[in-house]
């Protein structure tokens, strides 16, 4: 939030906290920190360079080997021991994790001037 509502991308707070984010990586059983911390990732890196790499990488590669390979659960996700299941469960888990896979499609880069020039030119 702090970063829609004008933090700089060199904030000391918001560097420390995507490094916090970066060093703990995703969570294997909570789909709605991976969504939210994908997104703070990405628009702190400007979804470049190898932080967001790094991060990319694991979530995409946690998610995609998660995934449900057979039967009518195919291409669905139930994470183990999600810590919202019980409320949401697989329609839940799929929606946060397509969601989270498609962060670099759905927003913006905030810190990026080429964002606005890019997809919106004179």
């Amino acid at each position: 939030c702090r970063m829609y509502l004008g933090w700089k991308n060199d904030n000391s707070s918001l560097q420390r906290g995507a490094a916090q984010l970066s060093q703990w990586g995703p969570s294997e059983n909570n789909s709605y920190y991976n969504y939210y911390a994908t997104q703070v990732m990405f628009q702190h890196t400007g979804g470049k360079g190898p932080m967001w790499k790094k991060w990319n990488e694991r979530m995409r590669d946690f998610l995609v080997k998660s995934q449900a390979k057979e039967g009518h659960e195919t291409g669905s996700w139930l994470l183990p021991n999600e810590e919202h299941v019980t409320s949401g469960g697989r329609i839940y888990s799929t929606a946060l994790a397509t969601m989270t896979l498609e962060v670099y499609y759905r927003h913006m880069p905030i810190y990026r001037q080429a964002a606005t020039e890019e997809d919106f030119p004179e």
